[in-house]
């Protein structure tokens, strides 16, 4: 049996090989970090992207959702705001439909008007063209007010004609063909 020197001895003759094993920890550390990195960077990109998509990206095509349903709306209730009707406060099947026409107006007024109000940078927004003028914007919201509040439009001449001015104007500000 050899001594405890000995073999000693013989380990410390013995050719010196590197070790692999902190060259293994160094890989291991330099992957992990490129790994933990890659995943923190891909996280963060996602969650910015999110938030703009939400606070502008989604905004922008309310805006654009709210034009086209004016657009239709213009429309499906031509007949409501532009037809003369005596105002007896009646709620026939007709006068139902004035109303629902006066209160879809009034919505889609709210939603546009909205759309001018929430939209953060708007500014920077309607200099690249992605959003109409915010001034057209409110004027028609206020344009669709005053549609609503005289549908029906009364029984004088100057009454229809108001409300087609109104209704080219909103086509004007939104830009509608």
């Amino acid at each position: 049996m050899v001594g405890w020197g000995a073999q000693e001895k013989r380990r410390l003759d013995a050719p010196k090989i590197p070790e692999l094993r902190p060259r293994l920890q160094k890989g291991m550390i330099a992957m992990l970090t490129t790994v933990f990195t890659t995943l923190i960077t891909g996280l963060l990109i996602f969650v910015f992207s999110q938030v703009f998509v939400v606070l502008f990206l989604e905004r922008i095509r309310m805006q654009a959702r709210a034009i086209e349903e004016i657009a239709q709306a213009l429309v499906v209730y031509a007949r409501e705001y532009s037809s003369p009707l005596q105002r007896d406060g009646s709620l026939n099947n007709s006068g139902l439909r004035y109303r629902e026409a006066e209160t879809e107006f009034r919505r889609l007024a709210a939603l546009l008007g909205a759309t001018a109000q929430t939209l953060r940078a708007y500014s920077a927004w309607q200099s690249m063209r992605l959003v109409l003028p915010q001034d057209d914007i409110l004027e028609a919201s206020k344009e669709l007010i005053g549609l609503a509040n005289s549908c029906p439009p009364g029984p004088d001449k100057e009454d229809r004609l108001n409300v087609i001015n109104m209704e080219n104007r909103i086509k004007q500000l939104l830009r509608i063909a």
